[in-house]
């Protein structure tokens, strides 16, 4: 579970 959650917050900090 926290691979997945760093890889969606890896690509919010593309957005932001």
């Amino acid at each position: 579970m926290k691979d997945l959650l760093d890889i969606m917050r890896k690509k919010t900090d593309q957005t932001v």
